[in-house]
């Protein structure tokens, strides 16, 4: 069955650098990443317009990431640099479920590494160093146990770079990372018909925290419902309005100078105006040179998984994917982008465990011209999330905060699947395919806010003597389908059409208060429309594939900022409206000439509300949450062999350019005062790579480079101007560069 699918080669992935998942938004179409404000190495990702903005447990990911055919039940770890020994990245558009794994509304990332094999022993070493005090170790050992009956294969992979930046406040690095990644795999091959892959996998990353910059401020904001000013104006250094010190003390220490009365207000009022356009100005010509903010985080995961195929006959396989999986992270964060305590979470940590187990039954039938899968999916998560500072405003002498959650989680699915392809003629094939989804989740909340720690949960789990934590139990259940037809046209061009629905399952909000209590969300629904062509000219010389989608996208999850009754401030999921997408996408390979190969794609999506209420207004006109409307990337890789003293060698260029439009981090957060500093311009990224080849000696010299023109733009934003009076956002790496040796044996 034909499919929108982006699929990358271990040497397309070797050519562009590309060491870690949130890297390959540069090369796909649709396909973007958001950085986490909750976990330095994690990212938010979508995939035509459809993406997880959080990464609470409680919430499934809109895009599924599979290695070695194993669900990740998270995306905190995509920013590891452990892609070493993969052998080919597929990137899937569109509702996901009738064929394999979890049901998705966005799509999936299927990442396959190398197999163990029994062509004898040989291995790999990789030494690299770079700016900013990079280096990468990277090993490979293929060891043949028993011939053509068992083999084993180990990985090992070090990342590590000083900060881009300093945060010269507490004195340390910031945007650093030292991650390791420990991989092996086990191929068994018992008896002729039954073939075992076993795997296990540990990965470790600490960093000094993401790169955070002051991006705007409100004077005067609002917490507990009283006007409060806004000590991040204190940070830039510059005269606020035309107020003089002895009229901010009362807002500085009111402790020793009294509460500021209204006449103080109206002062700071009056010249907030000036203060703002000054102030924000300031901002904007370039990062905070005061302060960068901070996120010290810790992430590990660890996996086993075993792989099992059984050919009862030629035509008929059985196979089962059975996997444990563990992750676990840590950070201290300092969100605010200012010296003080406006925003903050002490010992945040969060754990997961999940077990699943896949059974498939893939065959053909009717004289061959029936191709099917069939299969059961059980899904077994159970999580802890611990923050015992989520909010400190000490230097305001504010009470009520900090608040303290912790949060237990379960989260048990089972599914039924199948799909089949038709052959109707040599030409014309038909594809049908269900799904039935049965899920079930449930929460135990603790809350505490203030000094005091005072209870936080509404009754009952709130009443006087009560343990102080409520229990929620949510159960969800769909049916999905895919239903395709191909007709290949000649002999060198494929036409497809295709329609699919996704659905991704509800649950209960691990953040509430005593008053606006912990919500439940619903499912979120996707029914996608899809034409495409797949073609090839010019004797395999050149390719060509396009596809245009319109998808009705119902119950959308969103995690938006919230203001509860009791007047705390809280990030929750809310099904924020309905909308549809449309779009078009585009790839082209060429190889005009034997050694040069060009490449380029394009996507187009746009995404519409059609209803989107928050709290009585209308936000329906507003955009799609980090979703460009443009994409766009060119490259090109350029071999030249040549024969030196009788060895044979080549040398290799690869140069790529990627272009994303204009995005809005939090459009519906936004105020008068945060206006067009959560949106992110439209930039271009260069990167290129040049590799001199020796065959005859196993050994591979490189230099690369990545945003090679230093572009400064952010990757995220977190606006909370409204509620505690700052913005800030997330800036992205800067021009790196760095040479890699490679040996062979």
């Amino acid at each position: 069955m034909p499919v929108a699918v982006t699929a990358l080669s271990s040497a397309q992935i070797a050519q562009n650098k590309v060491i870690a998942v949130n890297e390959l938004g540069a090369l796909t179409p649709s396909l973007t990443f958001e950085q986490s404000s909750y976990s330095t190495f994690g990212a938010y990702v979508g995939i035509r317009g459809q993406k997880t903005n959080d990464t609470v447990l409680s919430q499934s990911p809109s895009i599924g990431i599979y290695i070695d055919d194993v669900y990740a039940p998270s995306t905190i770890g995509v920013g590891l640099g452990n892609l070493w020994d993969t052998n080919q990245i597929e990137v899937l558009k569109g509702p996901q479920g009738t064929l394999y794994g979890r049901n998705t509304t966005g799509g999936a990332l299927k990442i396959t590494t190398n197999q163990p094999d029994y062509k004898g022993l040989y291995g790999t070493v990789q030494v690299g160093f770079g700016n900013y005090g990079s280096l990468e170790d990277r090993a490979m050992l293929n060891v043949p146990i028993v011939d053509g009956k068992a083999a084993l294969r180990l990985d090992y992979v070090h990342v590590s770079h000083d900060g881009y930046a300093y945060d010269h406040t507490s004195d340390r690095a910031v945007d650093d990372a030292d991650s390791e990644s420990f991989r092996a795999a086990l191929k068994l091959d018992p008896i002729e018909d039954l073939n075992i892959v076993i795997r296990a996998n540990l990965d470790n990353g600490h960093s000094g925290g993401t790169i955070t910059n002051l991006e705007a401020v409100k004077p005067v904001f609002g917490v507990g419902g009283v006007p409060t000013f806004s000590p991040a104006l204190l940070n830039t250094g510059l005269e606020i309005g035309s107020l003089t010190f002895q009229q901010l003390l009362p807002f500085l220490a009111p402790q020793f100078f009294g509460p500021p009365t209204a006449a103080d207000f109206g002062q700071v009022i009056a010249g907030q105006e000036a203060a703002y356009k000054k102030l924000t100005s300031y901002l904007r010509q370039g990062y905070n040179p005061n302060y960068s903010g901070t996120e010290d985080g810790t992430l590990k995961d660890k996996g086993v998984s075993l792989n099992g195929t059984y050919h009862i006959t030629d035509d008929l396989a059985i196979r089962s994917i059975t996997s444990y999986q563990y992750a676990f992270q840590a950070g201290n964060d300092e969100v605010d982008a200012t010296p003080l305590h406006i925003l903050e979470g002490t010992g945040d940590q969060s754990s997961l465990d999940q077990f699943t187990q896949e059974l498939q039954a893939v065959g053909t039938g009717l004289d061959h011209r029936l191709n099917y899968t069939a299969g059961f999916y059980y899904y077994y998560l159970t999580g802890s999330d611990d923050s015992p500072g989520e909010l400190e405003l000490p230097f305001l002498n504010v009470t009520g905060s900090p608040v303290h959650t912790n949060d237990k989680l379960t989260d048990e699915s089972y599914a039924f699947f199948g799909q089949g392809t038709y052959a109707v003629t040599p030409t014309v094939h038909v594809t049908g395919g269900v799904r039935w989804t049965n899920e079930n989740t449930g929460l135990t909340a603790s809350s505490t806010a203030g000094p005091q720690n005072t209870c936080n949960v509404p009754p009952p789990g709130g009443v006087n003597g009560a343990p102080c934590s409520d229990s929620f139990n949510n159960g969800f259940h769909a049916f999905d389908y895919l239903a395709s037809i191909d007709w290949a046209a000649t002999e060198n061009i494929l036409l497809y059409a295709k329609i699919s629905r996704g659905f991704r399952a509800g649950g209960q909000n691990q953040r509430g208060s005593v008053i606006g209590g912990f919500g439940a969300f619903a499912p979120e629904e996707v029914t996608s429309y899809e034409i495409g062509a797949k073609s090839e000219f010019l004797d395999h010389r050149l390719r060509l594939n396009a596809a245009a989608y319109h998808s009705q996208y119902s119950n959308i999850q969103r995690s938006v900022l919230t203001v509860t009754p009791s007047q705390q401030t809280i990030t929750e999921i809310v099904n924020a409206a309905a909308a549809t997408i449309d779009g078009v996408e585009a790839e082209v390979t060429a190889r005009p000439i034997p050694p040069l190969t060009l490449s380029a794609n394009m996507a187009y999506t746009h995404p519409r509300y059609t209803s989107y209420f928050s709290n009585g207004v209308d936000l329906s006109n507003i955009m799609f949450q980090d979703q460009p409307l443009w994409q766009f990337n060119v490259g090109g890789t350029y071999v030249y062999p040549f024969v030196v003293a009788a060895t044979e060698a080549s040398l290799s260029g690869t140069v790529n350019f990627a272009y994303q439009s204009k995005v809005n981090f939090q459009p519906d957060e936004q105020t008068v005062y945060s206006n067009g500093y959560a949106i992110q311009g439209g930039y271009g990224l260069l990167n290129a790579r040049l590799a001199l080849d020796i065959p005859r000696y196993g050994v591979t010299l490189e230099g690369w480079g990545k945003n090679l023109t230093n572009r400064k733009y952010l990757s995220g934003a977190v606006d909370v101007v409204a509620a505690l009076g700052v913005g800030v956002g997330y800036l992205s790496d800067p021009r790196t560069f760095g040479f890699t040796l490679t040996k062979k044996f």
